[in-house]
């Protein structure tokens, strides 16, 4: 997937290795904001890839494996699905399992998997022996030894992930997200796919006359962290971006529910109505201070 439009800079992309090891062919969105399978489709028939990739790093609705799967049957290619920011929805069984449709499946084991910094790769042992290759690639070819303390921390989020708390606050993850959505949708801000099923969403920020990195400076000053994103077709540089992403996992983390979740939105939009009134900024400040107060990391 494009990187403006949701994808992540390791599929393929020219600044990364990947895009000078490889060449890809690289696919979007449509105009309503979703993945186009038509255009994959195109792609795939055109230059007949070898593998297709899967997978976001800022998108906010469902992804339909199934039709990536009928593709590369189609054409004959093999599947790679990354599931990094969507692992924690996928082990508490709210976002679809793309293991049964993908040749191969990567994920890191943080983010939404809330676990240790590390990664994941899964792949299916009578495909074209796919499992023995990746795993002598991965030992000894490019990793020494393992660090048995992350190995034990994944250990530890693994089991946790098979417990009835973990579903219920990954559910508490979308029902943030959603609640929060809702409110910039209601105060006139634009989201890119018009919405979310997921942790995160995009907003353009364009009819609002401010860049992404404007807009990130200018919310971390009220203590409140979004990332610059960059949106379809984004005229501006990444390091400057016409966007910001917004997830809920880490307010997730804290206990917050969706009537804090609501406030914060509400204190947002407050914010970049009102980039230039310094007083509003350190008003609000005080305000998530409070929040944070409230709702501690640790207890």
């Amino acid at each position: 997937m494009k990187l403006d439009h949701g994808g992540h800079i390791t599929h393929g992309n020219k600044i990364n290795i990947s895009g000078k090891i490889y060449k890809s062919k690289l696919y979007g969105l449509n105009k309503k904001g979703y993945i186009n399978y038509n255009e994959i489709e195109y792609l795939t028939k055109k230059y007949k890839p070898k593998l297709i990739i899967a997978g976001f790093s800022s998108y906010s609705r469902i992804c339909k494996w199934k039709k990536f799967r009928e593709i590369c049957n189609k054409y004959n290619c093999l599947l790679l699905i990354d599931m990094s920011h969507i692992a924690g929805l996928v082990a508490a069984k709210i976002y679809p399992n793309p293991i049964k449709f993908a040749d191969i499946v990567t994920t890191t084991t943080h983010k939404t998997l809330a676990g240790p910094r590390g990664g994941l790769i899964l792949a299916k042992g009578k495909n074209l022996n796919l499992y023995k290759k990746i795993n002598s690639s991965i030992f000894p070819g490019i990793q020494g030894g393992p660090m048995m303390h992350t190995i034990a921390a994944k250990a530890l989020i693994f089991k946790e992930a098979l417990t009835k708390r973990y579903r219920k606050y990954q559910k508490q993850i979308i029902k943030n997200c959603k609640k929060m959505s809702k409110i910039f949708i209601k105060k006139k801000f634009k989201l890119i796919s018009n919405g979310t099923d997921t942790h995160l969403f995009v907003i353009n920020l364009l009819n609002k006359n401010m860049s992404g990195i404007q807009a990130e400076k200018i919310l971390s000053k009220s203590r409140i962290i979004v990332n610059k994103n960059c949106i379809p077709n984004d005229t501006k540089k990444p390091w400057i971006t016409s966007g910001i992403r917004i997830g809920t996992s880490a307010i997730t983390s804290r206990g917050i529910k969706e009537n804090t979740s609501t406030y914060i939105a509400i204190l947002i939009c407050k914010i970049l109505n009102n980039i230039k009134n310094k007083n509003i900024i350190f008003k609000i400040k005080k305000k998530i201070s409070k929040i944070c107060n409230k709702f501690p990391i640790y207890k």
